[in-house]
């Protein structure tokens, strides 16, 4: 955990900017109430988001539109 520390503060010891974090994952949360919101609900930012987590997976479409089908017949 040192070195790890030690890499992140030289550059600050240096003057130099700290270096730019990745952006926050978005939470469970929010993943699962994409999924099930009606997606004319959804900001645009929540489509772009949702659909770069399943564009990850393969099955990710096929599920998600199944669990819609699932959702509106019940």
């Amino acid at each position: 955990m040192i070195p790890t520390i030690r890499r992140y503060v030289a550059p600050l010891r240096a003057g130099l900017d700290t270096p730019d974090l990745p952006p926050k994952p978005p939470s469970v949360r929010d993943v699962r109430r994409w999924i099930t919101s009606d997606p004319d609900h959804l900001t645009n930012d929540d489509k772009d988001q949702l659909a770069a987590i399943l564009d990850r997976s393969r099955h990710g479409r096929a599920n998600l539109d199944l669990l819609r089908t699932m959702i509106l017949y019940n």
